[in-house]
């Protein structure tokens, strides 16, 4: 009788265990992603992982976490002796220095009485007004069209747009021309946000439109 019930209290802490590890995991997932876009904003991540997928997700920053547990779990064998500590030293190193800029950003924000994220969007639509003077004053003979998004996407709008034009004119062939900048190093090359490739991607598989990605090299 002793023996079953160890038997169960055993399986009743794995069973924790599992559901400890696996809320550990899914914290990490959603949060890793979005701590890299911020890094991103400052220019201390590659701009690839502030882009997002069109369901809101920062497919990248998933991906760069997936390989990387994987290839933790892969080289310690499994064993939990090794990965325990690990989960240990990055829940509270990551705990402390989150706290430590909370109350850093707390004292120098103090006082200033702003809406959080107010001047991001003051600032976002001067520059989209700014833009759109300088293209009336350019007046290159193309239309400016602006493109809404609630998800805040680039390919499905684009997308959506060149459908429309082809439906609006089905016997003109439509073509996308993509500006990019190319660095001269590769290493440079791989923080860029690859937003071209996005576009390029969401525009090939939802219309019959011939892309033009047209890079111009940065010496």
């Amino acid at each position: 009788m002793k023996k079953s019930f160890d038997e169960v209290i055993l399986c009743v802490g794995r069973f924790a265990t599992m559901i400890l590890v696996a809320l550990s995991a899914n914290t990490s997932f959603g949060g890793l992603p979005v701590l890299l876009k911020l890094l991103v904003r400052d220019n201390y991540a590659p701009h690839v992982f502030a882009l997002k997928a069109d369901r809101q997700v920062h497919r990248h920053g998933v991906l760069a976490l997936a390989i990387v547990s994987a290839a933790l779990l892969v080289f310690s064998g499994g064993d939990t002796n090794t990965l325990g500590p690990l989960f240990a030293i990055g829940v509270f190193v990551g705990s402390t220095i989150a706290q430590v800029g909370m109350v850093r950003h707390w004292r120098v924000e103090r006082g200033r009485g702003e809406i959080p994220g107010g001047r991001l969007a003051v600032e976002a639509r001067a520059h989209m007004h700014a833009l759109e003077r300088s293209w009336a004053e350019w007046d290159p003979g193309v239309p400016l069209v602006r493109l809404s998004s609630e998800r805040r996407g680039l390919g499905r709008p684009i997308a959506a747009y060149v459908r429309g034009v082809a439906a609006a004119e089905p016997d003109t062939r439509v073509t996308l021309l993509i500006p990019e900048t190319e660095p001269e190093r590769l290493w440079q090359r791989l923080l860029q946000n690859q937003r071209g490739a996005v576009v390029a991607h969401a525009v090939r598989r939802q219309t019959d439109a011939v892309i033009c990605r047209l890079r111009f090299r940065l010496l």
